[in-house]
């Protein structure tokens, strides 16, 4: 993960209302807010059987740090939201989550 990379800047077209609460962004006088960008990945059961069978019989979680050659996660969709500063400071992560939408189907599959 990048977290020195530069910000993509927002244009005026692409503001919505708060995700959560459905107000201005600065409707509690905040000069902040979130875009939340999230991508939602299912763990490849098959990648990581096949690194314990490449290594005999381990526990799951070792599965893990050796699957470092294969796809361990399929992406399953993808979606960005701008939640206002106080929703950002009141709703779990989850919450977000449930209030997206689910537009873009993320495709991670290597071939």
């Amino acid at each position: 993960m990048n977290n020195t990379g530069k910000i993509d800047d927002l244009p005026r077209s692409q503001i919505t209302p708060c995700v959560m609460c459905g107000q201005s962004l600065m409707h509690d006088g905040a000069l902040s807010f979130y875009r939340m960008r999230i991508d939602f990945l299912l763990v490849d059961v098959g990648a990581i059987e096949r690194a314990r069978i490449k290594m005999g019989q381990i526990k799951p979680g070792s599965a893990l740090a050796i699957c470092h050659d294969e796809r361990f996660a399929v992406g399953a969709w993808r979606d960005e939201a701008l939640v206002c500063l106080s929703c950002a400071r009141r709703y779990p992560l989850v919450d977000v989550l449930d209030a997206c939408q689910h537009t873009e189907e993320v495709s991670c599959v290597r071939s």
